[in-house]
C-alpha cells in the first residue's frame, strides 16, 4: 500500500499571496494571516469550515512578558518556502504501506518575525 500524500506530492499546496499563507493537502486546507493567526480551517471534501472565529497559534513570551507578534510591521516579517527541518534522528518501523523515507518529502513554510533583539521562526508543516 502506497501513501497518498507522499507518492503524490502534487496534492499538497503551499500558497503564499500577501499576508496570508495556504496550506493544503487535498483533504484540509488551513490559511493563515501572518499578523492574525489561523482565519480559515475547511475540509475541501465537503466545504465545511471548522473555524468558528479567528485565532492565534502561538504567543511569544519573553521574561514573562507576551509579545504581541501579530502587530510588528509587515516589513519586519519574511515569509519563505523551504523543506521540512529534521528535528530529530527517527527510524520508523515497518507499516502496512510501504517503506517511507524519513523525512518523508513534503513542504514546508516558515515565517520570521525580526524583533530586533532576536528573530522569531514559526514553522508550519
Amino acid at each position: 500500500m502506497k501513501y497518498w500524500l507522499f507518492e503524490n506530492n502534487n496534492i499538497a499546496k503551499i500558497d503564499i499571496n500577501e499576508d496570508n499563507i495556504l496550506l493544503s493537502n487535498g483533504l484540509v486546507s488551513r490559511c493563515i494571516n501572518i499578523h492574525k493567526g489561523t482565519i480559515s480551517l475547511k475540509n475541501l471534501v465537503n466545504d465545511l469550515e471548522y473555524l468558528g472565529k479567528i485565532s492565534n497559534d502561538y504567543e511569544i513570551v519573553v521574561n514573562g512578558v507576551a509579545l504581541d507578534i501579530y502587530s510588528i510591521h509587515k516589513d519586519c516579517i519574511r515569509v519563505e518556502q523551504h523543506s521540512p527541518i529534521v528535528a530529530f534522528d527517527y527510524n520508523p518501523k515497518p507499516f502496512i504501506t510501504e517503506n517511507i523515507p524519513y523525512p518523508p518529502k513534503s513542504k514546508a513554510v516558515s515565517i520570521y518575525y525580526d524583533l530586533k533583539d532576536f528573530i522569531v521562526e514559526v514553522e508550519y508543516t
